[in-house]
């Protein structure tokens, strides 16, 4: 059975996103529904603060399942980026035009033959090949792929090969890790 506690993000993430009565507790029975409780208790060594919900991914644990696994992705990065992205918004857009999920921009869309950057599945698909890219660029590094996914391939290696110094990117990269961390075991498996 998996039980994940969803949190540690108070210091790592930046801006608190929930309270103590937003605590999701995602457990997984024998027949893989994922279960949740929402019931405000937070343990001891968490902060109340650092706590946020990824309700946000349970629609989606399969679909980020599939593709991660065809791409060769870890689910919990794939799922990390999602969440940082849209936070499981599937018509979520953002005010530089990206969109989706794992928020494409029209061109990376079009690139990964993405005929609608607003359906899930290919949302996903597009977001864990293009991480898979990623990945193989920056010789699995999650601290750059994360960079390069928020700033760009071309901001990182313009900055040799180190996060770009921005406050953006910086804070995008705290918060992915920390999700990818908190998101460990999405698939019963541990993995970069």
């Amino acid at each position: 059975m998996l039980t994940l506690w969803v949190g540690c993000l108070a210091v790592a993430a930046g801006p608190v996103l929930a309270t103590e009565a937003d605590a999701v507790r995602w457990t997984e029975d024998a027949s893989g529904a994922v279960v949740l409780s929402n019931s405000g208790i937070v343990p001891d060594a968490l902060p109340a603060s650092g706590v946020q919900p990824l309700t946000g991914i349970v629609p989606f644990r399969r679909l980020v399942l599939d593709a991660a696994h065809r791409h060769g992705v870890a689910p919990a990065l794939l799922a990390a980026v999602m969440q940082a992205e849209s936070a499981g918004q599937p018509q979520a857009v953002s005010q530089k035009g990206a969109r989706g999920l794992m928020q494409l921009m029209p061109g990376l869309a079009r690139a990964y033959g993405v005929s609608d950057v607003f359906d899930p599945a290919q949302s996903l698909q597009a977001g864990a090949r293009h991480l898979r890219w990623l990945l193989d660029q920056f010789g699995n590094d999650l601290v750059l792929t994360a960079a390069a996914y928020n700033a760009g391939t071309g901001a990182v290696q313009r900055h040799g090969h180190q996060v770009p110094p921005f406050a953006e990117t910086q804070a995008y990269v705290r918060r992915v890790l920390a999700l990818h961390e908190a998101l460990k075991g999405l698939d019963g498996a541990a993995g970069p």
